[in-house]
């Protein structure tokens, strides 16, 4: 599907995910979420949670302006992490 949503309001905008397919935007997002699971207090680890919650946004937000209907897991995950 052609359908994209504004990138601008996003702590990092990924306009380039609207060139992938919807196989390889779940792929991508499966990822994130486990990154953006991470609990660790570090610097450069809670810079990486940061991006990987923003990507698993912007991926989430592409997916539903296609017309994705999410598994109730990848709901139940997106939710644990406040996305």
């Amino acid at each position: 599907m052609s359908a994209t949503i504004q990138f601008d309001h996003y702590f990092c905008p990924q306009p380039e995910l609207v060139r992938l397919d919807d196989a390889r935007l779940l792929e991508r997002l499966r990822a994130w979420l486990l990154d953006a699971r991470d609990e660790k207090t570090e610097t450069s680890v809670s810079a990486r949670v940061t991006y990987a919650l923003d990507s698993v946004r912007q991926i989430r937000d592409l997916l539903l302006a296609r017309g994705h209907q999410f598994s109730a897991e990848d709901v139940a995950a997106m939710a644990a992490i406040g996305a």
